[in-house]
């Protein structure tokens, strides 16, 4: 009897062994192989439609500037991405640096 429950837990143990193989395979494949391809298309994607947009908001009128249209565009860009928040936090940040230095200093 204890030599078929070893016999029992060593196919067990051997199957479960090379589930996790399989799996490992698997997930191997999928991150070298699947992943980029869908990364790479998902980015050509993105810049299509960033590009799309970009020549949507530029202007080709003759008496009319590009760089307008351009810093509107980027501002535009500026404030989804909230950098003047960001900017306004890191010129906050070094003002009291500076406030603190001093202080310490004194």
């Amino acid at each position: 009897m204890g030599q078929l429950i070893s016999l029992l837990a060593n196919f067990l143990n051997t199957a479960s062994l090379a589930k996790f193989l399989a799996f490992k395979v698997m997930l191997f494949a999928l991150f070298s192989v699947v992943l980029p391809v869908v990364l790479w298309n998902f980015l050509l994607e993105w810049v299509a439609a960033v590009l799309a947009f970009a020549i949507g908001q530029i202007q080709t009128n003759v008496g009319q500037n590009a760089l307008y249209d351009m810093q509107g565009l980027t501002g535009w860009i500026a404030i989804q991405l909230q950098l003047p928040g960001a900017i306004n936090n890191i010129i906050s940040a070094v003002g009291v640096r500076l406030v603190v230095q001093k202080l310490l200093s004194i």
